[in-house]
Protein backbone atom coordinates (compact mmCIF):
# COMPACT_ATOMS: atom_id res chain seq x y z
CA UNK A 1 0.00 0.00 0.00
CA UNK A 2 1.37 3.42 -1.02
CA UNK A 3 1.84 6.06 1.70
CA UNK A 4 -0.68 8.88 1.86
CA UNK A 5 0.31 12.55 1.51
CA UNK A 6 1.09 13.02 5.22
CA UNK A 7 3.20 9.88 5.53
CA UNK A 8 6.81 9.40 4.54
CA UNK A 9 8.67 6.23 3.75
CA UNK A 10 12.07 5.66 5.35
CA UNK A 11 13.71 6.65 2.06
CA UNK A 12 11.74 9.93 1.96
CA UNK A 13 12.71 10.75 5.56
CA UNK A 14 16.44 10.40 4.83
CA UNK A 15 16.03 12.65 1.79
CA UNK A 16 14.27 15.32 3.86
CA UNK A 17 16.98 15.13 6.53
CA UNK A 18 19.71 15.51 3.89
CA UNK A 19 17.85 18.38 2.24
CA UNK A 20 17.50 20.21 5.58
CA UNK A 21 21.19 19.65 6.29
CA UNK A 22 22.23 21.00 2.87
CA UNK A 23 19.97 24.01 3.23
CA UNK A 24 21.42 24.82 6.68
CA UNK A 25 24.90 25.04 5.11
CA UNK A 26 23.86 27.81 2.71
CA UNK A 27 24.24 31.40 4.00
CA UNK A 28 20.94 33.00 5.07
CA UNK A 29 21.31 36.07 2.83
CA UNK A 30 20.97 33.80 -0.21
CA UNK A 31 17.30 33.20 0.65
CA UNK A 32 16.43 36.89 0.91
CA UNK A 33 14.17 38.16 -1.84
CA UNK A 34 15.74 41.64 -1.95
CA UNK A 35 16.37 42.68 -5.51
CA UNK A 36 20.01 43.37 -6.42
CA UNK A 37 20.20 46.92 -7.67
CA UNK A 38 23.39 48.81 -8.42
CA UNK A 39 23.19 52.51 -7.52
CA UNK A 40 23.21 54.86 -10.50
CA UNK A 41 26.49 56.70 -11.01
CA UNK A 42 26.55 60.18 -9.53
CA UNK A 43 29.25 61.96 -11.49
CA UNK A 44 30.35 65.45 -12.37
CA UNK A 45 33.00 66.83 -14.66
CA UNK A 46 35.58 69.34 -13.67
CA UNK A 47 37.99 70.39 -16.36
CA UNK A 48 39.09 67.29 -18.21
CA UNK A 49 38.33 64.90 -15.33
CA UNK A 50 35.22 62.99 -14.31
CA UNK A 51 34.50 62.38 -10.62
CA UNK A 52 32.23 59.55 -9.47
CA UNK A 53 31.04 60.75 -6.06
CA UNK A 54 29.20 57.59 -4.93
CA UNK A 55 32.08 55.27 -5.84
CA UNK A 56 32.35 53.47 -2.48
CA UNK A 57 28.60 52.81 -2.39
CA UNK A 58 28.77 51.22 -5.86
CA UNK A 59 31.75 49.04 -4.91
CA UNK A 60 30.08 47.92 -1.64
CA UNK A 61 26.93 46.97 -3.56
CA UNK A 62 28.99 44.93 -6.04
CA UNK A 63 30.93 43.38 -3.12
CA UNK A 64 34.17 43.61 -5.04
CA UNK A 65 37.63 45.06 -4.56
CA UNK A 66 37.71 48.77 -5.36
CA UNK A 67 40.88 48.43 -7.42
CA UNK A 68 39.45 45.62 -9.54
CA UNK A 69 36.36 47.61 -10.54
CA UNK A 70 38.41 50.78 -11.13
CA UNK A 71 40.84 48.90 -13.37
CA UNK A 72 37.93 47.47 -15.37
CA UNK A 73 36.37 50.92 -15.84
CA UNK A 74 39.72 52.45 -16.78
CA UNK A 75 40.25 49.79 -19.43
CA UNK A 76 36.78 50.25 -20.93
CA UNK A 77 37.16 54.04 -20.95
CA UNK A 78 40.78 53.82 -22.19
CA UNK A 79 41.98 56.20 -19.51
CA UNK A 80 43.65 56.42 -16.12
CA UNK A 81 41.66 56.08 -12.91
CA UNK A 82 42.51 56.67 -9.26
CA UNK A 83 40.62 57.03 -6.02
CA UNK A 84 40.40 60.25 -4.07
CA UNK A 85 38.77 59.47 -0.73
CA UNK A 86 35.19 58.40 -1.44
CA UNK A 87 35.42 59.31 -5.14
CA UNK A 88 36.86 57.76 -8.27
CA UNK A 89 38.64 60.15 -10.63
CA UNK A 90 38.74 59.32 -14.34
CA UNK A 91 40.98 61.30 -16.68
CA UNK A 92 38.61 62.54 -19.40
CA UNK A 93 34.98 63.50 -19.77
CA UNK A 94 32.56 60.59 -19.49
CA UNK A 95 28.76 60.81 -19.19
CA UNK A 96 27.17 59.09 -16.19
CA UNK A 97 24.93 57.04 -18.48
CA UNK A 98 27.97 55.49 -20.17
CA UNK A 99 29.59 54.75 -16.80
CA UNK A 100 26.36 53.08 -15.63
CA UNK A 101 26.47 50.86 -18.69
CA UNK A 102 30.11 49.90 -18.03
CA UNK A 103 29.38 49.07 -14.38
CA UNK A 104 26.45 46.92 -15.56
CA UNK A 105 28.84 45.12 -17.91
CA UNK A 106 31.20 44.54 -14.98
CA UNK A 107 28.41 43.11 -12.83
CA UNK A 108 27.37 40.66 -15.55
CA UNK A 109 30.95 39.52 -16.10
CA UNK A 110 32.21 39.40 -12.50
CA UNK A 111 29.30 39.53 -10.03
CA UNK A 112 26.09 37.88 -11.28
CA UNK A 113 26.11 34.07 -11.35
CA UNK A 114 25.46 32.80 -14.85
CA UNK A 115 23.72 29.67 -13.49
CA UNK A 116 21.23 31.04 -10.95
CA UNK A 117 21.38 34.80 -11.64
CA UNK A 118 22.15 35.78 -8.03
CA UNK A 119 24.82 38.29 -7.01
CA UNK A 120 26.11 36.14 -4.13
CA UNK A 121 29.49 35.39 -5.67
CA UNK A 122 33.14 35.70 -4.76
CA UNK A 123 36.20 35.93 -6.98
CA UNK A 124 39.03 33.52 -6.19
CA UNK A 125 42.44 33.25 -7.79
CA UNK A 126 43.63 29.73 -8.48
CA UNK A 127 46.97 29.40 -10.22
CA UNK A 128 46.67 31.83 -13.15
CA UNK A 129 42.89 31.80 -13.36
CA UNK A 130 40.19 33.93 -11.79
CA UNK A 131 37.16 31.89 -10.75
CA UNK A 132 33.72 33.23 -9.82
CA UNK A 133 32.20 31.02 -7.12
CA UNK A 134 28.49 31.30 -6.36
CA UNK A 135 27.50 30.95 -2.70
CA UNK A 136 23.86 30.38 -3.68
CA UNK A 137 24.14 27.46 -6.08
CA UNK A 138 27.80 26.42 -5.84
CA UNK A 139 28.59 27.08 -9.49
CA UNK A 140 32.24 27.71 -10.38
CA UNK A 141 33.15 29.53 -13.54
CA UNK A 142 36.36 31.02 -14.89
CA UNK A 143 36.23 34.71 -15.78
CA UNK A 144 38.66 36.90 -17.71
CA UNK A 145 41.38 38.71 -15.82
CA UNK A 146 41.12 42.48 -15.84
Amino acid sequence: MAPSCGEYTMEDKSYVVLLDRARSMIPEHVFERVRFQIPLVEAYQEGSRTFITNWRKIVRTLNRDEGHVAKFLARLCSTAANTDGERLVLQGKFPAKMLDKHIGTYSLAYVICSECGKPDTQLMHEKRMVIRICEACGARQTVKSV
